[in-house]
Parts: C-alpha cells; sequence; structure tokens
C-alpha cells in the first residue's frame, strides 16, 4: 500500500490531504506496537489483569455498536476491554457510548491500553468512559500499562479532511461528543464525583485537529483518573539526610496544594505546564520548617517521617493573613541501610490557629488531599 506507484497515484488523483490522510493512517499503525488483526479479540484469562475483550484497528461504523450483543452476552457485569487503535469514526463511539448507558445487560466497560499499544482520538474519547463498579456503586476504571500511548485532539470537521464526510454531520457529531464530555464532568455519576476530569473537553477542544495531545506524565494520568497496573507507581528511595527529605517534603507540599486547586493556578483554560511551573517555584520558594522528625514503628502504626511546613500556601483566592495554611507531611518508611525507602505518603493543609512551633499538629488539625502525584515531580514521564 505504500508502495512509490501508489503514493504518485495518491498525489495526482486525490491531492495533498487525501494524501496526508492516508500517511497519517500509515505513520499511526507502525507505532503502535504489537500487530494485532482488525477488529475484536475475545480473550482468555490467564492472570488477573488480562482483559475479556480487545479492540484492534481503526474503529469504522458498526465495529462497536455491533459487537455490543456479545459484550451483553458474555455474562460480565462490566466486561474488561483493551484498546489499540488509532481512531475511526467518532459518532460510532459517541453511538456505542449511548447504547452502553441504555444498556440493561452490562453497567459499562472498564477499559485498558496494554503496553506499547496506543488509543487515540476517538479511541481516546472511548478510553476515558471506562467504569467499574465496587460496594455496588460505579468508580471510573481506565487504566495504562507504562509503554501505552493515550493521545487526544479536536474532532476533524473540515470537508478536504474527511474524505466522504458530510460536513454539517461531522459538525453535528462534534458537538453532540462535546456536549457528552462536559456533562459527563459536571453531573455527580460515581462515587468519585463526575466521571470525567473538566480538563478533558479543554484538552480535546483545545487541541488542533492535525495534532495530538498525549497524557504521558503521572501528573496527568492524576488529574484524568487514570489508573495504573500494580507495580507500576514509581518508587522513591531517600538518603537519610535531612537537606533531601525536606526538598521531598517541600514537593509534596506543593505538587498537592497547586494540584487538588488546579484552577487558580492556569492562566488562561487548562495548561498541565501551568501546573508544572506553579508546583516548581512553589517548592522552591522560602518555607519555614516548623517539625521535621522520625517516628519509630509503634504497634500498627509504621515508621515515619512527620514534617509541618508553612510560607508560601494559602487558600486560593484569599487575600488576606487568615487564608494562611500550614502543610503537614506523613511518609511512612523503610530503613534500607543508610536509605529510606519511601512506602506512601498523605498530606493535609490547615489553618495555624496556634502556634506551629509550641505544638505538633495532628490528623484533626489538618484537611487531608486526595491528589497523590508529588512524591516525584508531576512532569516525570510515565513510560
Amino acid at each position: 500500500m505504500n508502495n512509490p506507484s501508489y503514493v504518485s497515484y495518491l498525489l495526482k488523483q486525490k491531492g495533498y490531504w487525501e494524501m496526508k490522510r492516508v500517511m497519517t493512517f500509515l505513520f499511526f499503525v507502525c507505532i503502535t506496537g504489537p500487530s494485532y488483526a482488525q477488529g475484536w479479540e475475545k480473550l482468555n484469562q490467564s492472570e488477573p489483569l488480562t482483559c475479556d475483550f480487545r479492540f484492534n484497528g481503526q474503529i469504522r461504523t458498526g465495529d462497536l455498536t455491533g459487537f455490543l450483543n456479545d459484550l451483553e452476552s458474555s455474562g460480565l457485569f462490566t466486561p474488561k476491554v483493551c484498546l489499540n487503535s488509532e481512531g475511526g469514526s467518532l459518532a460510532e463511539v459517541y453511538n456505542f457510548l449511548r447504547l452502553l448507558e441504555q444498556s440493561q445487560s452490562i453497567a459499562g466497560i472498564e477499559t485498558k491500553i496494554e503496553s506499547e499499544a496506543s488509543c487515540l482520538s476517538s479511541c481516546a474519547i472511548l478510553f476515558m468512559f471506562g467504569k467499574t463498579f465496587g460496594a455496588n456503586s460505579p468508580f471510573p476504571l481506565r487504566e495504562m500499562e507504562r509503554g501505552a500511548r493515550l493521545g487526544f485532539h479536536s474532532p476533524f470537521i473540515a470537508p478536504e479532511r474527511s474524505a466522504g464526510v458530510d460536513a454539517a454531520e461531522a459538525f453535528r457529531v462534534a458537538l453532540d461528543v462535546a456536549k457528552l464530555l462536559i456533562d459527563s464532568s459536571y453531573r455527580a455519576l460515581t462515587t468519585e464525583g463526575p466521571a470525567l476530569p473538566q480538563e478533558l473537553a479543554a484538552v480535546v477542544l483545545g487541541t488542533p485537529s492535525d495534532a495530538m495531545h498525549f497524557v504521558d506524565t503521572i501528573g496527568e494520568l492524576e488529574i484524568f483518573g487514570i489508573s495504573t497496573v500494580s507495580g507500576d507507581t514509581p518508587k522513591l528511595t531517600l538518603p537519610n539526610n535531612r537537606d533531601e527529605i525536606t526538598v521531598v517534603a517541600q514537593r509534596i507540599c506543593a505538587s498537592s496544594h497547586v494540584m487538588s486547586n488546579r484552577q487558580h493556578f492556569v492562566k488562561e483554560g487548562y495548561a498541565f505546564s501551568d501546573l508544572v511551573q506553579a508546583s516548581a517555584d512553589m517548592a522552591t520558594s522560602e518555607t519555614e520548617m516548623h517539625h521535621l522528625k522520625y517516628v519509630p514503628a509503634v504497634a500498627s502504626e509504621p515508621a515515619h517521617i512527620l514534617a509541618v511546613l508553612s510560607g508560601p500556601y494559602w487558600v486560593p483566592g484569599w487575600y488576606s493573613a487568615g487564608a494562611m495554611l500550614f502543610c503537614r507531611v506523613v511518609i511512612p518508611v523503610v530503613e534500607k541501610g543508610a536509605s529510606l525507602e519511601v512506602i506512601d505518603y498523605r498530606v493535609g493543609f490547615g489553618t495555624p490557629m496556634f502556634d506551629l512551633d509550641s505544638r505538633l499538629p495532628n490528623d484533626e488539625d489538618v484537611r487531608g488531599v486526595r491528589v497523590k502525584a508529588g512524591l516525584i515531580p508531576i512532569d516525570t514521564p510515565f513510560r
């Protein structure tokens, strides 16, 4: 298909945009990693994280909606689907998502992108609607392995870039999908709140149709509510050194504060680069360390580092001394010789209604944040 004579034919007969469309397709086929047959595969689960089904290749009309009966007859409440597609028909993805909402047999699909697979364009929209159930309640479940690629851009609606597609129909589908993204980022459809982050619509509509926004950092995985395969979470080993531990505590506080109040730290709409810069600036701002201590293990409580800092943390949008906050970080660790292996961490912010230097704030004094990106810089690539 990519021989010189066929390329010459396209240039002469079909024009530049047809040539670009085909070559773009060839490019994405080349980078999607594993070679699978086009369409659906039913998988035999050999381990817990294996998918029930896999969809491969370009999404064409009927590819998803035509397979709904098979998903419904699988006997699974939320079938897990691995996706490996460069994209395709946005209308097909939209129609499939609507049919999933109306299904009486399944409650949705869990989605996953395997290592070296790609899920781009309309496939990425489908991926973000992955969900499952726990304790009879729905919550998002979309998962990526290291080496997976997830990319978004705005819909192609220009006639010259959508051969054979009516421009009015393409525009209508684009509006329907935009409304679906916005509705799903506003309505509390899951136990975690909205099914989609507010940032998704901004990324999809704000990325030109001939470009691609790849979600490939630990910070954006956090923002987009994408889970990683067990064992893929970054680990950190610290020297048992006060200066090194202080840097980590400052980074955790700064990243957690910025990420949990991110609407206040972007300049115009959503831009991850704004959050990266704000986190870096705050982490290097002058802080005061009120407490930094190693607490040995006691009973069921593991050994941990406790840090209490103040300085650049304020209630966003407030302009008074009463808006000052302190940050309290607890970092469970395991001693490994002269180093400390970090198990996890928890962080919270509180209003200093007492002398921080004379009293050690406890869990009741802070409002915890659920953001978990910050142990290492939020722009660390997830590869």
